[in-house]
């Protein structure tokens, strides 16, 4: 029996997610001109989603890389994931990566 080296398998994830979004207002200054003044606000939350890992066997190692991409449960925003990580049991990896969040019509 040959033994696959590059296989996909879907999970459940909980992704931690920080959103960066600029703010700007229009304030009038003491001489009556509008000055335009921008902040950079931070959300983070956690959020359901579903990911497809490609696992990259190598040998009999218990660490296995893999490849993920997976979409957000959110429907109010949706997220694509991308990233990259290692599997150390059946059902427990560590992945890090990007979210593409998606705009709301």
């Amino acid at each position: 029996m040959r033994e696959h080296t590059f296989y996909p398998q879907a999970f459940p994830a909980v992704v931690f997610v920080n959103d960066l979004f600029p703010e700007f207002t229009a304030k009038e200054d003491s001489v009556g001109l509008l000055r335009v003044q921008s902040k950079t606000n931070s959300q983070g939350y956690f959020n359901l989603a579903g990911m497809v890992n490609f696992n990259i066997k190598m040998g009999r190692k218990t660490e296995v890389p893999f490849l993920q991409v997976g979409a957000s449960a959110k429907k109010s925003q949706p997220q694509v994931f991308v990233g990259a990580g290692v599997r150390f049991t059946e059902w427990l990896g560590i992945s890090m990566g990007r979210h593409l969040p998606g705009r709301q019509r």
